[in-house]
C-alpha cells in the first residue's frame, strides 16, 4: 500500500478531518491534501508525527508492503505456466489471507475508534 493510499485509511480510520492531521503536522490543509494524494513528500519531522498520531512507527507509516506484494504477483502472472495449479492456488490462497489480515487490523482500529464491543 502506497504511503498516500495509507494516510488516506489511517486518517478515516481514527475519523481524524484533514484540518487537523495538517494542523498537526503544521501546515495548511491544502498542502496536506497535496501529500494525503503523494504528490507532495513528506518531511522527516512529518513522518514522525504521522507515525506519532496514529500510534505507528515510522518505519511502519513509509514502507510500502504492496510495492513487494505487487512484484511477487507480477511474476506469477510472467511465469503462470510453469507454476503447478497447486502453487497457484496456494499463492492465491497467500495472498487473499494477507488482504483479509489487512482487512481485520482496519476494522478492529474502527471498532475501537467508535466504541463497539
Amino acid at each position: 500500500m502506497e504511503l498516500a493510499e495509507k494516510l488516506r485509511l489511517l486518517r478515516y480510520s481514527y475519523d481524524y478531518s484533514k484540518s487537523y492531521v495538517a494542523y498537526k503536522l503544521g501546515v495548511d490543509v491544502n498542502d496536506y491534501l497535496t501529500m494525503e494524494s503523494g504528490e507532495l513528500p513528506l518531511s522527516l519531522t512529518q513522518l514522525e508525527a504521522l507515525s506519532e498520531l496514529y500510534q505507528l512507527k515510522a518505519i511502519e507509516l513509509a514502507e510500502d508492503g504492496a510495492t513487494n506484494e505487487y512484484t511477487n504477483w507480477q511474476g506469477l502472472v510472467e511465469n503462470w505456466d510453469n507454476i503447478s495449479e497447486k502453487e497457484r492456488c496456494e499463492a492465491s490462497i497467500a495472498d487473499i489471507k494477507s488482504e483479509l489480515a489487512d482487512i481485520k487490523e482496519i476494522l478492529y482500529t474502527l471498532i475501537e475508534k467508535l466504541g463497539i464491543s
